[in-house]
């Protein structure tokens, strides 16, 4: 899928790519597009196979991009919606297979043994040419991919864990073709470990394929509310009843659909005719229907409940709110929390060092191990299968410690695992991300939730955010001192001063806007026509009506364009900030006649919010434009001190507030709902916009609450939650990932073999190997039990 950058000249895509199986193969593949001419940027994602560039269109394009990755031997093709592998019914076949034949691989390895029970006469078991013959099979047929992607990663330069396995079965192989042709080594023959560490690559990797699939089931369930087809009317007037099916791709803007009980909704719209109830719990979270009445807008992928309804779309395609919340969540899968560059620094040499590392086993246990512990000679050449041809014989110390350096050699390759290092951060990530896009939680990346688990500071937005944001007019007055207005009726009156406001406010998305417009309408007064709207964020709006210049705003931005508000008026106004409420004061030809006074009230989950978020650890400040008296009003409702609330402050003194917390080393979310939050929500380390806000708030902050119930706010707890628990499995994966290693490979290099005698076979670092990718996967699934 393709798309245009608003800010800039250049493109987005999203590339399918397969063939990458550990952390070593995103780098390469990162590393590969970074240097094609015209790519900006390229992050890589090993669960959701999927590479998100940045490119110029005059320089390159994304098909010779995925061509040059194919070439380099990571098949790749550009990603539609349409064609995204997810969706293809064969896919669950295709993970079955690799399952069945690992299994048959590790099961007829494991039969082989069978021939040595007493009483079983199965000797053709335990013969060398059955397993000489099964390892070639499984080398040259299921292991044949790996040996092949191994090699091409070695001829690149750029080895990776298909290189490892691939440099430990062939070890094995070619020292059991060895053992066979010159017996006069006494050389152990263990075609076995070939067959069973593919077997258990193939049977891990299947398992592992499994545990991702599920961790990509949030997604899925939300690309599955899109409805295919739509029931048109062509002619609504004529003949209202007959509809005609279409794509929904082809729904045009305006036009006439039906929706019957039980569909979905096709696209986003207004409902025009009929009366029903809508399940928006793929949007809010919450099974309760709501009622939906002509005028009422619905969102696509919502559910038509109870009775028929005609709509009009207004947002077809990628406008629609469910589209765009499937793009955010994939964009936000392919964003890298700060962790994980780590991770992927560390997997960049990892191959390398476990490639030194198992050059060295072999060469010390070969030149110095025998000697300081020749005791373990015995330990180290037990028997894994003898041709009973073979009489026995003393063994030759020398072949006998080349045999054992290349034993443990083979299982350092075969233990080393990459490929956990690599799932530890993303798999966490898509789970978190997709299951807060389930809850109405959209978070834009894993940078983002590591910003969250760092917060120690939230500053909030008052009016709309705290606040109810459906504030209403208590009073509206006209100034007793105020002289003879050329284009107005004199003397002025109170409604005249409410009609001027609501005139100046109208289609303004302000709570306040709304509330002045309301309460006009309330009173049938008739609007004047304005012209020439501008709003300046933070301190009000000014136009034109009957050619005079009307200023709406805030006592300081009138008197700081010159207009005198008289004392009388102050007086008034403090009067009225004491009780709770905000001022607007009205201003007609640079000349002060009147003002109005709004007063909100508290959501209902606004104080449980600040209480629950304080009790997590952190600090809540609260910032609004508001006067000062009505600001600590809410504050004490709220429970805050009177050091934590700044009033009066203007959208960019806002940012400065917030800039300077970061001076101060704290790490500060913003969350705010409206266009003067946005310079502090760009601030912020993280801004955190309500749904119901403005398109600049969603656009500018990191996270989105779109949650449509009454406790809307308090689900920046779960936020909080969410982020910090997916944050706790990146690190507990790592920490597993890491450790795997850093015991499992000197084990292998036989650091406990002189005093314990412990010897891993290639085939039981196979299974560890696999085993340590599954549970970092199943660790991340484990998400899923957040209750939120």
């Amino acid at each position: 899928m393709t798309s245009l950058s608003p800010l800039s000249s250049k493109q987005q895509a999203v590339l399918s790519v397969s063939g990458m199986k550990c952390a070593g193969c995103v780098q390469a593949v990162e590393k590969r597009l970074q240097q094609q001419p015209g790519v900006a940027t390229a992050v890589v994602n090993l669960v959701t196979e999927q590479a998100a560039i940045e490119y110029i269109p005059q320089e390159t394009e994304p098909d010779r991009l995925a061509q040059a990755l194919t070439t380099a031997g990571f098949p790749s093709h550009v990603q539609t919606r349409e064609s995204d592998p997810k969706t293809q019914p064969s896919q669950s076949l295709k993970e079955i297979q690799p399952l069945i034949l690992a299994t048959v691989l590790v099961v007829l390895s494991g039969v082989g043994h069978l021939g040595h029970i007493p009483g079983l006469d199965l000797s053709w078991l335990t013969s060398i040419q059955f397993h000489w013959g099964l390892a070639t099979l499984a080398l040259l047929g299921p292991g044949r991919p790996i040996l092949w992607e191994g090699w091409q990663g070695l001829r690149h330069n750029r080895p990776n864990m298909n290189t490892l396995i691939s440099l430990g079965s062939g070890t094995a192989y070619v020292a059991s073709m060895v053992a066979v042709i010159w017996p006069q080594l006494h050389w152990d023959c263990f075609f076995d470990a070939p067959v069973m560490i593919v077997g258990l690559i193939l049977l891990g990797r299947a398992l592992e394929a499994q545990a991702r699939g599920r961790t990509k089931a949030s997604l899925e369930k939300i690309l599955a509310l899109q409805p295919m087809v739509a029931r048109w009317l062509p002619n609504p007037n004529a003949q209202p009843e007959q509809s005609i099916e279409i794509p929904v791709r082809d729904v045009q803007i305006g036009a006439w659909l039906q929706i019957l009980p039980g569909d979905k909704f096709p696209v986003d719209g207004r409902v025009l005719q009929g009366h029903t109830l809508v399940n928006e719990a793929m949007l809010t979270g919450e099974a309760m229907p709501v009622s939906k009445v002509p005028g009422d807008e619905v969102v696509a992928g919502t559910l038509n409940q109870s009775a028929l309804v005609t709509i009009e779309a207004t947002r077809t395609g990628r406008q629609t709110i469910l589209a765009q919340i499937i793009d955010l969540v994939e964009t936000a899968q392919t964003r890298k929390a700060p962790i994980q560059q780590f991770a992927d620094r560390v997997a960049g040499y990892f191959t390398y060092i476990v490639l030194a590392i198992a050059t060295l086993t072999f060469l010390f246990w070969v030149g110095i191990g025998v000697h300081l512990w020749p005791e373990v000679m015995v330990q180290g050449t037990l028997p894994i299968m003898h041709s009973p041809d073979l009489a026995p014989a003393e063994l030759a110390s020398r072949a006998a410690s080349i045999l054992l350096g290349l034993k443990l050699a083979i299982a350092v390759l075969v233990i080393a695992c990459p490929c956990a290092l690599g799932l530890a951060t993303p798999t966490a990530i898509l789970v978190g991300t997709s299951l807060g896009a389930e809850r109405g939680l959209l978070i834009r990346g894993g940078d983002v939730l590591e910003q969250v688990y760092h917060l120690d500071t939230l500053v909030f937005d008052k009016t709309g955010t705290l606040t109810t944001g459906h504030p209403q007019v208590t009073n509206y007055w006209v100034s007793e001192c105020i002289p003879e207005l050329a284009n107005w009726e004199s003397p002025l009156s109170p409604q005249t001063v409410l009609q001027t406001a609501a005139s100046i406010e109208k289609g303004g998305r302000h709570p306040l806007a709304t509330a002045i417009v309301e309460q006009a309408e309330s009173q049938n007064l008739t609007l004047f026509a304005a012209t020439t709207l501008e709003t300046v964020p933070g301190c009000g709006v000014r136009g034109q009506i009957n050619g005079d210049l009307i200023c709406l705003g805030s006592a300081l931005w009138l008197q700081g364009c010159g207009i005198e508000i008289p004392e009388q008026d102050q007086q008034q106004g403090q009067q009225l900030a004491q009780a709770g409420k905000s001022l607007i004061y009205l201003a007609i030809a640079n000349t002060y006649v009147g003002g109005l006074a709004v007063q909100d009230t508290l959501k209902s989950d606004a104080v449980q919010t600040i209480q629950e978020l304080q009790c997590l650890g952190l600090q809540i400040k609260m910032l609004t434009g508001d006067q000062a008296e009505t600001a600590h009003i809410i504050a004490q409702e709220l429970g805050l001190e009177a050091a934590d609330v700044q009033a009066g402050v203007t959208p960019a003194e806002k940012a400065a507030v917030i800039a300077q917390l970061q001076d101060q080393g704290h790490q500060v979310g913003m969350v705010g709902d409206g266009i003067n939050d946005a310079p502090a929500l760009a601030q912020a380390d993280v801004g955190i916009a309500l749904s119901g806000g403005t398109d600049v708030a969603m656009e500018t902050a990191q996270i989105i609450l779109l949650s449509g119930d009454r406790n809307l706010l308090f689900r920046l707890v779960d936020v909080l939650r969410l982020s910090r628990a997916t944050f706790q499995k990146i690190q507990q994966n790592l920490f597993w990932a890491l450790i795997y290693n850093l015991i499992g490979l000197p084990v292998a290099a036989g650091m406990l073999l002189p005093q314990f005698g412990i010897l891993l076979s290639p085939a039981s670092s196979a299974a560890l190997m696999a085993f340590s990718s599954v549970s970092v996967v199943t660790n991340s699934l484990r998400l899923r039990r957040l209750s939120l």
